[in-house]
């Protein structure tokens, strides 16, 4: 999950997804999923499925590059 601008709330979250192999969750049970386990201001605002989440050498996620990403199809 990263943070992205917001006009009204500064930063909002969005979430990347890998689907597991054989699963094929939708938004919609991503959205149910997440209102029963998080706070309002902690739910995401989007979600954007992908392949794989760009990693460094070390493992971590580049979440500078999923925000350059988001901004750029938007």
């Amino acid at each position: 999950m990263i943070g992205v601008p917001h006009p009204r709330w500064v930063e909002t979250p969005v979430a990347y997804v890998v689907r597991a192999d054989g699963s094929q969750p939708t938004e919609s049970e991503l959205v149910a999923l997440c209102r029963g386990r998080l706070a309002g201001y902690k739910k995401p605002s989007a979600f954007h499925f992908v392949d794989a989440l760009p990693r460094t050498a070390a493992g971590k996620v580049l979440k500078r590059r999923l925000r350059a990403d988001y901004m750029h199809l938007n």
